[in-house]
């Protein structure tokens, strides 16, 4: 969550580099969570998912 703060705060000193890095590791985090959540999905609810 801090690391919504740290880009802000970034982003208004323009250390715009540096924004772009964190914001990476934001995405890479969310992304990871993301999948992680469809997989549990998945599993609760596999015979009513079918992959075709």
């Amino acid at each position: 969550m801090f690391r919504f703060i740290i880009e802000a705060v970034l982003i208004l000193q323009k250390k715009f580099q540096s924004s772009i890095a964190v914001f990476d590791k934001i995405e890479a985090e969310a992304l990871h969570m993301a999948d992680i959540i469809t997989n549990a999905i998945v599993k609760q609810f596999h015979r009513k998912l079918k992959y075709k």
